[in-house]
């Protein structure tokens, strides 16, 4: 202090007042900088939040997109009318489309049925009433569609069996110039648009140039099995809903997925004989083969001469046939094995049921609990068989 008061020449006073002023100003300096440094801190500190809150929104979006896709993708798979007729209105094409088909003992399924495929884009359903003369009327379900023409009854074959080809042959000739595309198919039988297809209605399927040429387009059959549901629960009959496994333990035909449906080419003349899977025979009249193709557009090979019975379990199709054949164990002895005794005693059997569907002790007891209500007892109605098998799995 004293060197520097000397060197500067100042008294004692002046020199604390010149100290006093540079304190001041390292002050002022330090807080400046102190400023300065938080502003540093702030503006780090607000990006890091705005880049933040960014991320976690878009993040967020992307959940909801997906959310939306896999709700809109559930929707194509076709369970209500409505939502098929709200994805149809970006797909207009002017194909037209027939479904034949036959229905006995079907007022529970029906409605589901027709709106099902009205959804999907076919244009018109002829249906031939199979029931017995003083059984269930098969309009009485649908009366709505079948008063504004999309359902079409036919009651001539009402009291008669076996004749199922006669009824398609029938109306496949008397309509298949108005149509583009004519489908036959059974009211345990729907025509699906399957996942990552890119398909909303059939339309857009036949529309596809590779079909240009092609007689039969031949979609195989998905056969579901009975999902372990013994029985209609509160009313609901939806197969759609109800059975959702695509034949998980089925060990004989079905197991394979082999059997198959066709559409086919309308507007041009028939010389051919019809069947109810696909044509039947190689050429028509004039020498021409017929063009089979698959779903994928892959031309067919046959097995077999007149049938369409095809392994395509190893390939993934975007159009086929959802197959709801036997249902619960209580709608299979109800519907099929009771009521139907006179049509085909010797296929709706016990074996047949649980060569698709799994065997348990429960669906055994609850079909014994069916049968002893019923005085109708035939061989193939026999469930002690089955009881055997458990007793002496128990016994063991």
């Amino acid at each position: 202090m004293k060197k520097i008061r000397n060197k500067l020449f100042i008294n004692k006073d002046d020199y604390y007042l010149i100290l006093k002023n540079q304190k001041k100003k390292s002050r002022k300096k330090s807080r400046k900088k102190s400023r300065k440094k938080n502003k540093k801190n702030c503006f780090g500190f607000s990006f890091c939040a705005i880049t933040l809150f960014i991320i976690f929104t878009i993040f967020i979006l992307f959940i909801i997109i997906k959310l939306i896709n896999r709700t809109l993708k559930s929707k194509s798979n076709g369970n209500t009318t409505t939502e098929f007729n709200n994805l149809m209105k970006h797909y207009n094409s002017n194909t037209t489309i027939l479904l034949i088909g036959m229905g006995k003992l079907e007022n529970n399924y029906i409605r589901e049925w027709v709106e099902y495929h009205k959804g999907i884009g076919i244009n018109k359903i002829i249906l031939c009433d199979n029931n017995a003369i003083d059984g269930e009327n098969l309009s009485e379900p649908i009366k709505d569609y079948v008063d504004s023409n999309f359902v079409e009854i036919d009651e001539n074959f009402r009291g008669k069996s076996l004749l199922q080809v006669e009824c398609y042959a029938k109306h496949f000739d008397n309509n298949h110039m108005k149509y583009d595309w004519i489908t036959i198919n059974d009211i345990d039988e729907f025509i699906f648009l399957e996942k990552g297809s890119g398909y909303i209605n059939i339309q857009q399927f036949l529309d596809e140039p590779i079909f240009n040429d092609t007689d039969n387009i031949i979609l195989t059959w998905k056969y579901y099995d009975d999902n372990n549901i013994l029985d209609v629960v509160n009313g609901d009959y939806s197969v759609l809903k109800r059975f959702t496994r695509n034949n998980s333990f089925g060990n004989n035909i079905t197991d394979s997925n082999c059997l198959s449906k066709a559409i086919y080419k309308g507007k041009v003349e028939r010389q051919y004989k019809l069947g109810g899977h696909c044509i039947q025979g190689f050429k028509d009249s004039s020498g021409r083969k017929y063009v089979f193709r698959k779903a994928d557009g892959n031309i067919m090979k046959f097995d077999k001469i007149g049938w369409c019975f095809y392994n395509f379990n190893k390939t993934h199709f975007p159009v086929s046939i959802h197959h709801f054949q036997l249902k619960s164990i209580g709608e299979y002895i109800k519907n099929k094995m009771l009521k139907r005794e006179s049509s085909k005693p010797y296929k709706y059997n016990f074996k047949f049921f649980f060569d698709i569907n799994e065997l348990t002790e429960e669906k055994v007891k609850y079909a014994q609990k069916i049968l002893s209500n019923d005085k109708l007892k035939s061989p193939q109605y026999n469930i002690s068989y089955y009881v055997k098998q458990f007793e002496l799995k128990k016994n063991k």
